[in-house]
């Protein structure tokens, strides 16, 4: 009987639990806005890992590239324009249904840039993209 009583008891408190943590933080509050982040940027991230790590492994003079910095970038020049209009198409609409809820404009290219920056990209490689 006890038993059966902390069996219920803990299975009620894990419902619980595991309510509170499906609960969207209250809207323009840090929390909402590191959670909204979270939501938007990191399944995009998921998605292209790999690319990501490419361009921040890229080393050497974007302008005038060695044999290698040449071969690195000729491995991304398919994924690149697809990663960036995905990001267009998939990210950016939620980024601005979220910026909408506390009426404060965004750039997209910015948003790009500071979500590659946070993945560690250099910042001569973000020149080089948004160009």
């Amino acid at each position: 009987m006890i038993r059966s009583l902390m069996a219920a008891s803990l299975a009620g408190l894990v419902m619980n639990l595991g309510a509170c943590a499906g609960l969207e933080p209250e809207p323009c509050t840090p929390e909402w806005v590191d959670w909204q982040k979270n939501q938007i940027f990191d399944p995009f991230v998921a998605d292209y890992r790999s690319e990501i790590g490419s361009l921040r492994n890229l080393e050497g003079n974007l302008e005038n590239p060695g044999m290698l910095t040449a071969l690195q970038l000729a491995g991304l020049i398919e994924s690149l324009p697809r990663m960036a209009e995905d990001f267009n198409t998939d990210v950016v609409p939620r980024v601005q249904a979220a910026v909408a809820t506390c009426a404060e404009p965004a750039r997209a290219s910015t948003l790009l840039a500071e979500m590659l920056r946070r993945e560690g990209v250099e910042e001569d490689v973000l020149i080089w993209i948004d160009r």
